[in-house]
């Protein structure tokens, strides 16, 4: 089974397990594995979810969708605005680790995507306070 296929299969599953909370996609953040989240999660139906960028530029929004090679789609023009992508409804926050937020503990998402972790795999206090959040959050997280 390919890589891209076991992503696939892994988000589908999770998105229909009742238990689990958080899901850690692990490998090489390809093209084909980010297309397989995007579609693995619009394939569950309508669902609302946020997207929480980790030490992104400006156009972290951008970049979450180039990766898919996604280029041609409509941004929000700030963080905190909902777009839609075909079935999906998605929020954008610029995660910062430096503080601890729970701007959006009392929300209620389907999915929350925690992206790109390479970027704090390295800092044991950045690890520590998105182990916090996670326990905080109610919403499934796909940390990626």
């Amino acid at each position: 089974m390919s890589d891209v296929k076991n992503a696939y299969d892994q988000i589908i599953d999770f998105l229909s397990n009742e238990t689990e909370k958080t899901l850690l996609l692990r490998g090489i953040a390809d093209k084909e594995k980010h297309q397989a989240l995007l579609k693995a999660l619009n394939a569950h139906g309508n669902l609302k979810g946020l997207i929480n960028l980790i030490h992104t530029t400006k156009d972290g929004m951008e970049s979450f969708f180039r990766w898919a090679e996604l280029y041609k789609v409509n941004v929000p023009k700030k963080y905190g605005q909902g777009m839609k992508l075909s079935n999906l409804t998605i929020f954008f926050d610029n995660l910062t680790t430096k503080s601890n937020s729970e701007k959006y503990d009392d929300y209620a998402f389907d999915f929350m995507i925690i992206w790109p972790i390479q970027s704090v795999t390295k800092n044991e206090k950045e690890i520590q306070m998105l182990k916090e959040m996670a326990e905080r959050q109610k919403t499934k997280k796909i940390i990626y």
